[in-house]
């Protein structure tokens, strides 16, 4: 009888290579769940220092109208920062808004400037005090593929773009 009782409860239970399945499949999905949040939180990062890159762009091609002095954008691949032209040199600009400014995780920035035959890995432009700019773009990147181009063209306009 002790056999019979044992096979019944033994047939109704998990095998421990059943259960350790289920663990790897479960896994897995979290894995790819995980991995595919990091793509789109990039691209949301990405498109929030796009925007803000357009904003201080548009803000500073104002400035130097108004305070009829250029101003410069600095881009390296993990920042960028805004300089005035004062006293025969290029010094920080004072505002909070145009401060260095780094770009999130995982994201970087490549300056194409009109005319130029490549990209700069780290680069200046400058906002004329008439408010003329050479045309310019910033690529933000995660990894070698350009997630938003930031365009800038001869007046000053910018605009952000995905890619």
């Amino acid at each position: 009888m002790g056999n019979v009782s044992n096979s019944k409860v033994y047939s109704r239970a998990f095998t421990l290579i059943e259960i350790l399945v289920a663990l790897v499949i479960v896994a897995i999905v979290m894995a790819v769940a995980v991995l595919s949040m990091d793509v789109v939180g990039r691209k949301e990062k990405a498109k929030f220092a796009a925007d803000r890159l357009v904003e201080v762009i548009t803000y500073a091609t104002q400035q130097s109208l108004l305070q009829l002095n250029p101003i410069s954008l600095r881009v390296s691949p993990r920042y960028y920062a805004f300089y005035e032209y004062c006293h025969d040199a290029w010094q920080a600009m004072p505002q909070a808004i145009f401060a260095q400014r780094h770009l999130p995780y995982g994201i970087t920035a490549q300056l194409h400037l009109a005319g130029s035959p490549s990209a700069s890995q780290a680069g200046q432009v400058v906002f004329s005090q008439t408010g003329d700019v050479v045309p310019f773009v910033v690529d933000l990147k995660s990894g070698h593929h350009v997630i938003y181009k930031v365009t800038v063209g001869a007046s000053g306009v910018a605009h952000a773009q995905a890619e």
